[in-house]
């Protein structure tokens, strides 16, 4: 559970990153 949360949090943070781009 633990592996899979940081995972999505991975996933989360890198679509943020790109939104981020975007907006930018």
């Amino acid at each position: 559970f633990s592996l899979s949360l940081r995972e999505l949090g991975s996933c989360l943070l890198e679509k943020t990153a790109l939104n981020d781009d975007e907006d930018t």
